[in-house]
């Protein structure tokens, strides 16, 4: 039933102006600036974010940009056709890189005592907290296959930022994705580096860490020139931080040694914490909407590998060492004393972060690699800290989580995995998206979010508004500022009346971007026209013209979902009866998904079940809808529990019609 009043959250802030209104009149003569991203944190149980990452954050750059180039060829004119037909006329997005800019060990064991060795795992998580991020172009790229280099170990003639730094005409880019992508805390500008100085007797922390060169390097390349009187930025307020890692100073010579500690920090959504009370250690199922529990946490915790067998601390409670911050202020005074604006400690408009005991972004070159983790590689013999400026935040996702909608239903999609739809799917502005599968519009509400708006939408789903209410739906776009969809139309997606009927919401043209996630299996709830051959497990024509039968996805589903009961409900497959529709639209010559589109679905994998041979659609049925295995998306897991795991997987469109 309807609420009465507005569902409790907060609208997010605008974002920060982009770097280039503020950077291109920097006094700096370089053209070109180190960028590391600060990851959101991985849970204990594996498989919840972190191989997730690179694939969001460059699905999401690629729809940046994406737009901008459509915006550049078609200036101010509205009218400028629909972005899958000028997909060949597009430059390809260049490519991103990126390499771990922390170190704990390679998790080869080691340690005695009550010091417990660190894993694989851990140090994985743990290295791969943090990235420096490259961006590639094309004529990179052919001068490394013309020096025979490869993609792994780049010339150094080849395009590659950093350690030359990310181009300025790249920066915004980057800046975008990182401020729509749900698995991001904060992307940081490198300013300036120093070396750390090993720890004297007294322990210091100025003479460890040598932060007084910062200042001076901040001076000389014209870093923070637009802070200065007279700059673009003179009177933004602005305030410092220290995140401090122990980085190659002070860690034995054995992995299994290592011990990190970093203090903690304020976050952008307030003060996190990686334990409970006492230190004791969060729960290794813990899961909000903020990102899941920390094993190598976002930006605020502790990781600590000394561990006891019986109480391993990951993600121990620290305080911040007001005294470390204080040095570290202190020695920045120089550059400080140049700002215009006030010091404002909560929301200010610049975040000055110093960033203590990292890789040195500048030995980075010849490491760079293509995948989410940072492999067996040799630790750095010197550790930095870098002055940064933070560029940008995560997204609120907690903005459209389920707990905060008006259109409450049992199991709505989550507001992480809408907004990894989304990103994956390169969703960008101007662009049309369709669920067929809608329920309560989570897809279509992160589609929205990660474009300001800039989307038009259409759902369809199968309950009727006595179960899920479409009038409640489109109140959840309203109040946070977002367009209503064109249609949430009540029906099967099974049935090409009800798919022209979406169709004709955006005048008859086929889709951008289908977002799926299919009903997972049976349970108890509303079951369509009960008796139906669907419902009784019949497997429909074979013509996209099956009978009401599907259950929604935000209605009840199981625990665990068995081979039996999906048949039962979708006719072998949760992409089968969809890829029907697809196939039969596209012999009639009414697609509804355009050429070069994407179709991105989350896919139930059970225990037991193979995801190729069980779950996913075969060659005949991919050619039949003029799909193609998404090529720079691979199937990616996710697991649910002990027995369900859920896979997110991408196709391209590669033929609308049949010819």
């Amino acid at each position: 039933s309807s609420s009465d009043s507005p569902s409790n959250f907060v609208i997010p802030a605008p974002p920060p102006p982009p770097p280039s209104s503020w950077l291109s009149s920097s006094s700096s003569s370089s053209s070109s600036f180190p960028v590391l991203i600060h990851w959101r944190g991985e849970g204990l149980g594996p498989g919840r974010s972190y191989h997730f990452r690179h694939d969001e954050f460059r699905g999401a750059f690629e729809a940046a940009a994406l737009f901008s180039s459509r915006k550049t060829d078609c200036g101010d004119d509205d009218d400028c056709g629909d972005v899958g037909e000028d997909e060949g006329s597009v430059s390809p997005p260049p490519e991103l890189r990126f390499r771990d800019a922390l170190w704990c060990g390679d998790g080869d064991g080691g340690g005695g005592g009550d010091t417990a060795a660190v894993t694989r795992r851990d140090a994985e998580l743990y290295n791969g907290s943090m990235q420096y991020v490259s961006v590639v172009t094309s004529a990179g790229k052919v001068e490394e296959e013309e020096s025979g280099s490869g993609g792994d170990a780049p010339s150094d003639g080849a395009t590659l930022i950093p350690p030359a730094g990310v181009e300025l005409r790249y920066l915004d880019l980057l800046v975008e994705a990182a401020g729509r992508c749900s698995l991001v805390h904060s992307a940081y500008l490198v300013v300036a580096e120093s070396p750390i100085i090993a720890e004297d007797d007294e322990g210091d922390d100025g003479a460890r860490s040598g932060w007084d060169g910062l200042a001076v390097a901040a001076l000389s390349n014209g870093g923070f020139d637009d802070m200065m009187e007279g700059g673009t930025n003179e009177n933004a307020t602005w305030a410092v931080r220290l995140k401090h890692y122990d980085g190659g100073v002070g860690m034995g010579d054995e992995p299994g040694d290592a011990r990190i500690a970093g203090d903690g920090v304020e976050s952008s959504e307030g003060r996190e914490s990686g334990g409970g009370k006492g230190g004791e250690p969060r729960a290794a199922t813990e899961q909000t909407e903020r990102g899941p529990a920390t094993a190598a946490t976002a930006a605020t915790t502790t990781v600590v590998a000394a561990a006891t067998a019986m109480h391993p601390r990951y993600g121990k409670r620290t305080t911040r060492s007001i005294t470390r911050e204080s040095s570290a202020v202190r020695s920045l005074r120089p550059l400080l004393e140049t700002f215009a604006g006030r010091v404002r400690l909560k929301g200010s408009d610049v975040k000055v972060v110093v960033i203590d005991g990292v890789r040195p972004w500048h030995e980075q070159r010849g490491e760079w690699d293509d995948d989410s983790g940072g492999g067996s590689i040799e630790r750095s013999s010197s550790s930095s800290t870098l002055l940064t400026r933070r560029l940008t935040k995560c997204p609120m996702t907690s903005v459209i989580s389920p707990s905060t909608r008006i259109c409450r239903t049992t199991t709505p999609l989550g507001s992480i995995p809408a907004y990894l739809m989304a990103n994956v799917a390169r969703v960008a502005r101007d662009m049309t998206v369709l669920d067929p599968y809608a329920g309560s519009c989570s897809t279509l509400l992160a589609a929205a979010m990660v474009t300001d708006d800039g989307v038009r939408t259409v759902g369809i789903e199968a309950a009727p508004d006595a179960v899920v209410n479409r009038h409640d739906a489109r109140r959840d776009f309203s109040v946070r500022g977002l367009t209503p969809p064109l249609a949430l139309v009540e029906g099967d997606c099974t049935s090409p009346v009800v798919r022209d009927e979406a169709r004709e919401a955006i005048g008859g043209k086929p889709f951008d971007v289908i977002l799926a996630d299919p009903p997972y299996g049976i349970r108890e709830g509303w079951m369509g026209c009960k008796g139906s051959k669907e419902s009784k497990g019949g497997k429909g024509g074979g013509d996209g013209t099956k009978e009401m039968g599907s259950t929604s996805p935000s209605l009840p589903m199981p625990e665990t979902v068995t081979q039996v009961g999906r048949d039962g409900l979708l006719g072998g497959g949760p992409l089968s009866d969809l890829l029907a529709a697809v196939a039969y639209d596209r012999r009639r010559g009414r697609p509804i998904i355009t050429k070069g589109g994407r179709l991105i679905a989350f896919v139930p994998v059970a225990e037991g079940e193979d995801l190729e041979r069980d779950c996913l659609p075969g060659a005949e049925e991919l050619t039949a809808a003029g799909l193609v295995a998404d090529p720079d998306s691979a199937p990616t897991e996710q697991k649910l529990n002990k027995g369900l795991s859920r896979w997110l997987v991408s196709y391209v469109s590669v033929s609308d019609r049949e010819r």
